[in-house]
């Protein structure tokens, strides 16, 4: 779907708005594939060992 607007824009003519437009797209799919960092930042989850501390002063 995303693919057949764009490439309906491109037809249109001025290239300046396409390649933006595809350019653009390019950062929004990018920025989701590399934002997966948050993911990568599941420090959180190794960061657990506060927990594991704090059960073991409770014990």
């Amino acid at each position: 779907m995303m693919n057949s607007l764009i490439m309906m824009k491109l037809l249109t003519g001025n290239n300046e708005i396409g390649n933006n437009e595809i350019i653009s797209y390019n950062e929004i799919g990018n920025n989701e594939i590399i934002s997966y960092n948050e993911i990568i930042s599941y420090n959180e989850i190794i960061s657990y060992n506060e927990l594991t501390n704090y059960i073991r002063g409770i014990y």
